[in-house]
C-alpha cells in the first residue's frame, strides 16, 4: 500500500513539473547524459516546430544544429562538460540554425550525491526584446535630431533628475551637457517656485507656467515652461520644453 502510494505521490509529482514547465513562456528541455532529448515543454516544440515524437530520443546537438558537429559549439560543449553557463547566440551566428536572436541557458541536473543525472537547457527567444530595444534606439534618436534643431530648449528628467537636454536649453542657460545631467532640475529654478514645480510634476499637470530660471553667470532667465511624459530609454520621463520669455514677446510684437 505505501508503494502504491509513493508511486501515485511520484506521478502526481511529475504531472505537475509538466504541467508548470508547459506554462513557462520560455523553451525548456531535459536532456540525458547522452545529449539526448527526455522531454520537452509546450514552448521547446513550438521554438522548433516540431511534434514531441518526431524528437524525443534525438541527439540535442542535431536538433539544433541539424547535424552531429565535429567541434561542438559553446553550448553543446558546456552540456557534454557538466558546465553551467549562460550564452546570447545572435541571429547571425552560423551555428544559429533556428536564426532568432537567442539566450541559452544550460544548468547541470545533480543527484543527491553530486553526480550529474542530466542537463535543463532554457532557450529564450529574444526577438521581442530586439525589436523593443530597436524601438527604443530609433525613438531616442528622432529626440536626438528633434531637439538639436529645435528653437525650445529641452530638458529630460526623471523623478526630477536631469537625464538629457539639447543645445539650446544649453546656451540660454549657459551651462554645458556634463555639467548639467544628473543634477536636480529644481537646481535651476528659484525657490520660491519649488514648492509649486513638484505639485505640477506629481498631478503631471502639462498646462504651461511662467517661471525664473538661473542662469551660469548668476542672471535670471525669464521662461515659459511646458511639461509632459514621454517614452525615454524604455520608461515614461518628463519632458520640459522652455521658451524664452521676451522672445516670445519681440515674436508677438513683430
Amino acid at each position: 500500500r505505501r508503494r502504491r502510494r509513493s508511486g501515485a505521490s511520484v506521478a502526481l509529482a511529475e504531472t505537475e513539473w509538466v504541467r508548470a514547465l508547459d506554462v513557462a513562456g520560455d523553451a525548456m528541455c531535459l536532456i540525458d547524459l547522452d545529449d539526448r532529448l527526455v522531454r520537452g515543454n509546450q514552448a521547446f516544440y513550438r521554438f522548433l516546430g516540431r511534434r514531441p515524437e518526431e524528437v524525443i530520443g534525438e541527439r540535442v546537438m542535431r536538433l539544433m544544429h541539424g547535424a552531429d558537429e565535429d567541434q561542438p559549439c559553446p553550448v553543446c560543449q558546456a552540456r557534454l562538460d557538466r558546465r553551467d553557463a549562460v550564452f546570447v547566440k545572435e541571429a547571425s551566428d552560423p551555428v544559429n540554425r533556428l536564426k532568432r536572436p537567442m539566450e541559452v541557458v544550460v544548468k547541470t541536473i545533480r543527484g543527491a550525491d553530486g553526480e550529474p543525472i542530466g542537463v535543463l537547457q532554457v532557450l529564450r527567444d529574444l526577438s521581442r526584446q530586439r525589436l523593443a530595444e530597436q524601438a527604443i534606439r530609433e525613438s531616442e534618436e528622432r529626440y536626438r535630431i528633434l531637439s538639436q534643431a529645435a528653437f525650445d530648449g529641452i530638458a529630460i528628467h526623471d523623478g526630477g533628475k536631469v537625464v538629457a537636454f539639447n543645445p539650446t536649453l544649453a546656451t540660454m542657460l549657459g551651462y554645458t551637457e556634463k555639467e548639467v545631467v544628473g543634477t536636480r532640475l529644481l537646481d535651476y529654478l528659484d525657490e520660491s517656485a519649488h514648492a509649486l514645480v513638484s505639485e505640477r510634476f506629481r498631478n503631471r499637470i502639462t498646462d504651461p507656467i511662467n517661471l525664473y530660471l538661473r542662469r551660469k553667470d548668476g542672471s535670471v532667465l525669464a521662461a515659459e515652461v511646458r511639461a509632459r511624459d514621454l517614452p525615454f530609454q524604455g520608461r515614461l520621463q518628463r519632458v520640459v520644453a522652455v521658451r524664452d520669455l521676451r522672445e516670445l514677446e519681440q515674436a508677438r510684437d513683430e
